[in-house]
């Protein structure tokens, strides 16, 4: 038998066996060395352990560990290659990087990405790296330059084994607008429309409002946690390595005008939005939201949300920059609560208490 992937999860279980009887395999089987059939090809053994051989073709294996009560694992058998598109990062109005996820199995394969206005592409780049040897599963990216602002572009991974082609799954992606903005420090942002909405594709980062007055730069955890009034502050309060990363991270006294004396962090004809502007968001995509917002999915719609590691409010430590993206809203939930809106793989609404620092997207007036 040449290799197998479980029925359940084709990612998580793999056999691989190489022709001197030495297993090539990781996850379920990484501690094994060796294998062999005893018991008139009932037993497999995978170096001292035992697992009952329930069906045994040459396309499907089902075993089980310790006959009188262990588990049972079906596998499949490899095919030769599997290729998943996986999304875009890094977005400007004319470039992009495509992101794929490659699978070998006994053939090394070269590697590319398809990409064009339509399911016809009509671009082919190579990917990095441009190929892979047998037995290899290996992220791949391509940056891909030239292209139309405002512009939604399809593309795949595309692999070619021999005289064999294999194709990863059709993704989209939209170019940024035209369009930009600067805030009143003279930061710049990209923007991209999304429904009848149009967002800011960067977080805010500026630390002035709009009419020229400073945002109180906090840095000390207990002044953080005790304040109820502006603030904001960069993530582990290194501005040098992560305003460009995050963006600033503000607490809600900082966006809210009705707390803030009616100044507006966001540029001039841009705002913080409400919560219910946010649904409207998220409703214009569908169920597939958090995907199509974020750098950890697809990011087809261009948002390009990152993690923008939020500031607790009991203690002011920071929370992991790789986790969920947490966006303030203007909407309040009670006097100590405003909802915020989570980004991860998908989308959902909370609350946090007021001091809490969170990043802010501008929508356009």
């Amino acid at each position: 038998m040449n290799a197998g992937y479980p029925v359940t999860d084709e990612e998580y279980c793999v056999f691989a066996f190489k022709q001197d009887g030495s297993l090539m395999a990781y996850n379920f089987v990484q501690d094994y060395s060796h294998w062999e059939l005893t018991d008139n090809d009932k037993i497999l053994v995978l170096n001292q352990d035992e697992y009952e051989i329930l069906k045994l073709t040459e396309t499907e294996l089902e075993i089980k560990y310790n006959s009188l009560g262990g588990y049972s694992y079906s596998f499949k058998a490899l095919s030769s290659v599997k290729s998943v598109t996986t999304g875009v990062s890094a977005l400007t109005k004319s470039s992009a990087i495509l992101h794929g996820v490659i699978r070998t199995n006994t053939t090394s394969v070269t590697l590319y990405f398809e990409y064009g206005t339509s399911t016809s592409y009509g671009q082919v780049i190579s990917a990095t790296p441009a190929s892979v040897p047998a037995f290899t599963k290996i992220a791949i990216d391509a940056t891909v330059s030239g292209l139309i602002p405002e512009t939604v572009y399809h593309y795949r991974v595309k692999v070619v084994v021999n005289s064999e082609i294999f194709f990863g799954q059709d993704l989209i992606f939209r170019t940024f607008n035209t369009l930009t903005v600067n805030d009143i420090d003279g930061n710049g942002y990209n923007t991209t429309t999304i429904g009848s909405q149009v967002w800011m594709t960067e977080n805010l980062k500026t630390t002035r409002y709009n009419d020229g007055n400073p945002i109180p730069n906090v840095t000390d955890n207990a002044m953080w946690s005790n304040l109820s009034a502006p603030g904001y502050c960069w993530y582990e309060n290194d501005g040098a390595t992560n305003k460009n990363a995050f963006g600033g991270i503000y607490n809600w006294y900082a966006i809210s005008t009705s707390a803030n004396g009616n100044k507006n962090v966001c540029p001039a004809g841009w705002h913080v939005p409400g919560k219910a502007e946010w649904m409207t968001l998220i409703q214009s995509l569908g169920q597939d939201a958090g995907s199509l917002l974020s750098e950890k999915g697809t990011n087809a719609s261009g948002f390009s949300s990152v993690g923008g590691g939020v500031r607790w409010a009991d203690n002011g430590s920071f929370g992991s920059s790789t986790g969920p993206s947490y966006y303030w809203t203007t909407t309040e939930e009670n006097t100590n609560k405003a909802f915020v809106q989570l980004i991860d793989f998908n989308t959902e609404s909370g609350s946090l208490v007021k001091q809490t620092g969170c990043s802010v997207r501008c929508l356009k007036d």
